[in-house]
Protein backbone atom coordinates (compact mmCIF):
# COMPACT_ATOMS: atom_id res chain seq x y z
CA UNK A 1 0.00 0.00 0.00
CA UNK A 2 3.28 2.42 1.03
CA UNK A 3 4.50 1.80 -2.49
CA UNK A 4 1.47 2.75 -4.44
CA UNK A 5 0.91 5.90 -2.35
CA UNK A 6 4.47 6.87 -3.39
CA UNK A 7 4.68 5.74 -6.67
CA UNK A 8 0.92 7.39 -7.16
CA UNK A 9 2.37 11.19 -5.45
CA UNK A 10 5.59 10.61 -7.83
CA UNK A 11 3.81 10.20 -11.21
CA UNK A 12 1.49 13.24 -10.59
CA UNK A 13 4.45 15.06 -9.91
CA UNK A 14 5.64 13.92 -12.88
CA UNK A 15 2.36 14.81 -14.58
CA UNK A 16 2.19 18.09 -12.97
CA UNK A 17 6.19 18.78 -13.97
CA UNK A 18 5.50 17.68 -17.92
CA UNK A 19 2.00 20.20 -18.26
CA UNK A 20 3.23 23.20 -16.26
CA UNK A 21 6.85 22.54 -19.12
CA UNK A 22 5.02 22.35 -22.24
CA UNK A 23 2.01 24.91 -21.87
CA UNK A 24 2.90 28.18 -23.93
CA UNK A 25 1.28 29.88 -21.53
CA UNK A 26 2.66 32.03 -18.49
CA UNK A 27 1.75 30.74 -14.89
CA UNK A 28 -0.80 33.49 -14.78
CA UNK A 29 -2.30 32.69 -17.88
CA UNK A 30 -3.07 28.69 -16.96
CA UNK A 31 -4.07 30.13 -13.44
CA UNK A 32 -6.70 31.92 -15.38
CA UNK A 33 -7.79 29.40 -17.70
CA UNK A 34 -8.14 26.67 -15.10
CA UNK A 35 -10.20 29.26 -12.83
CA UNK A 36 -12.51 29.49 -16.16
CA UNK A 37 -12.60 26.30 -16.54
CA UNK A 38 -13.63 25.32 -13.18
CA UNK A 39 -16.01 28.23 -12.98
CA UNK A 40 -17.45 27.02 -16.51
CA UNK A 41 -17.55 23.33 -14.82
CA UNK A 42 -19.22 25.34 -11.58
CA UNK A 43 -21.75 26.32 -13.62
CA UNK A 44 -22.66 22.82 -15.70
CA UNK A 45 -22.72 21.40 -12.68
CA UNK A 46 -25.07 23.46 -10.87
CA UNK A 47 -27.19 23.37 -13.75
CA UNK A 48 -27.48 19.72 -14.03
CA UNK A 49 -27.85 19.73 -10.28
CA UNK A 50 -31.11 21.35 -10.75
CA UNK A 51 -32.18 19.90 -13.63
CA UNK A 52 -31.94 16.90 -11.64
CA UNK A 53 -33.79 17.85 -8.72
CA UNK A 54 -36.46 19.39 -10.84
CA UNK A 55 -36.73 15.80 -12.28
CA UNK A 56 -36.79 13.81 -9.13
CA UNK A 57 -39.42 16.48 -7.61
CA UNK A 58 -41.81 16.01 -10.61
CA UNK A 59 -41.12 12.09 -10.31
CA UNK A 60 -41.76 12.27 -6.73
CA UNK A 61 -44.97 13.81 -6.99
CA UNK A 62 -46.25 11.76 -9.34
CA UNK A 63 -45.21 9.04 -7.23
CA UNK A 64 -46.95 10.39 -4.24
CA UNK A 65 -50.59 11.36 -6.16
CA UNK A 66 -50.22 7.46 -7.35
CA UNK A 67 -50.04 5.89 -3.66
CA UNK A 68 -52.84 8.41 -2.61
CA UNK A 69 -55.09 7.56 -5.84
CA UNK A 70 -54.48 3.80 -4.70
CA UNK A 71 -55.03 4.20 -1.09
CA UNK A 72 -58.21 5.96 -2.10
CA UNK A 73 -59.34 3.22 -4.46
CA UNK A 74 -58.67 0.26 -2.23
CA UNK A 75 -60.44 1.83 0.96
CA UNK A 76 -63.63 2.62 -1.61
CA UNK A 77 -63.51 -0.78 -2.09
CA UNK A 78 -63.42 -1.84 1.86
CA UNK A 79 -65.66 0.56 2.37
CA UNK A 80 -67.66 -1.48 -0.30
CA UNK A 81 -67.27 -4.98 0.85
CA UNK A 82 -68.38 -3.78 4.20
CA UNK A 83 -71.44 -2.68 3.14
CA UNK A 84 -72.23 -5.42 1.04
CA UNK A 85 -71.28 -7.88 4.35
CA UNK A 86 -73.57 -5.64 6.51
CA UNK A 87 -76.61 -5.48 4.47
CA UNK A 88 -76.35 -9.24 3.95
CA UNK A 89 -76.03 -10.35 7.64
CA UNK A 90 -79.33 -8.01 8.55
CA UNK A 91 -77.53 -5.00 9.67
CA UNK A 92 -75.57 -4.24 13.11
CA UNK A 93 -78.84 -3.77 14.71
CA UNK A 94 -80.45 -6.81 14.10
CA UNK A 95 -77.30 -8.72 14.94
CA UNK A 96 -77.55 -6.32 18.48
CA UNK A 97 -80.97 -8.06 19.18
CA UNK A 98 -79.90 -11.50 18.33
CA UNK A 99 -78.64 -13.21 21.71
Amino acid sequence: MGRFIFGFVIGAAIGAVAVLATTPQSGDELRQGLTASLETGQKTLAERLDAATAAFRQASAATEQDLWNGLSQACAETLRYINIGVRQSGGFAARLRTP
